[in-house]
């Protein structure tokens, strides 16, 4: 095959197999969406699991299965949202807190305090995991600098 039509080939494949790739990953979240609703304890458990580790894609069904009406489905759209919180993909956890925190200003108390509670812990989650990650840093020579925010600004090897 010739470099140009490899190229060719190339050019008009990739994009069909990323699309497929975007369908493929939209349909895992609506299917496990509506495992969320199953009558076994374990098929949504590991929905829960899955639309956790779906990251930043499953963050809008997370919102809104924790605005549904059925507790159960609100609960795990919550947990959803706090395990995609304190995940380390950056985009999808401020995606997940945003979210979380627009909960907080819910009308219904029970979401509302839901809500605030999972921000909560999400936040110290991320902040223990942060200090394992300085102190390991730290045995390897590293120093973080914070922003004024408490981010982590920059790391420096001495």
């Amino acid at each position: 095959m010739t470099t140009k039509r490899a190229l060719i080939l190339y050019s008009v494949l990739l994009p069909a197999i990323f699309q497929a790739g975007l369908c493929a990953a939209e349909d895992d979240v609506a299917r496990n969406m509506a495992r969320l609703r199953s009558n076994q304890f374990e098929e949504r458990e590991e929905a829960t699991q899955s639309l956790i580790a779906a990251g930043e894609r499953a963050v809008e069904a997370a919102k809104r299965a924790a605005g549904d009406e059925e507790l159960e489905v609100r609960v795990r759209g919550m947990r959803v949202l706090q395990g995609i919180a304190i995940a380390p993909e950056e985009t999808g956890a401020r995606a997940a807190e945003e979210a979380l925190l627009e909960f907080t200003k819910s009308s219904d108390d029970a979401v509302a305090q839901m809500a605030m509670a999972m921000l909560h812990s999400a936040k110290q989650l991320r902040r223990e995991e942060q200090q394992k990650l300085i102190a390991r840093l730290r045995t390897l020579g590293g120093v973080a600098l914070f922003n004024d925010n408490g981010e982590v600004h920059r790391i420096d090897f001495e």
